[in-house]
């Protein structure tokens, strides 16, 4: 695997975290918990941050461009949220999307 290999490979992970979190910001605002919102909003921007960084490293010190992947679409939120609005949202519901939700974080963190 050559530098250039390793760099994209670490820009499209970046990039796809930062999918999740976006995601999850919307995930969030969706059921109505804003702080879950705002600690994925400022994840998102901490990590963009991040990229950019790196994207600027490996141009200032190797004088190219990092080149791009495919990134897959990571789809935290579920499919059949798309139908619904948010008044449809019962407490139960809540409750097993903040859990199933921390669950997929904790996954994609590790």
């Amino acid at each position: 695997m050559t530098l250039e290999d390793i760099y994209a490979e670490i820009s499209a992970n970046m990039i796809k975290g930062l999918m999740v979190h976006q995601q999850f910001t919307n995930y969030y605002d969706f059921l109505g918990l804003s702080g879950y919102k705002k600690c994925h909003e400022y994840h998102y921007l901490e990590e963009s941050y991040s990229l950019c960084k790196l994207n600027s490293y490996f141009t200032n010190h190797h004088n190219k461009i990092i080149s791009s992947k495919a990134v897959e679409n990571p789809n935290i939120i579920p499919q059949n949220w798309y139908s619904h609005e948010r008044d449809d949202v019962d407490v139960s519901t809540r409750r097993n999307a903040v859990r199933d939700g921390m669950i997929k974080w904790v996954e994609w963190e590790r």
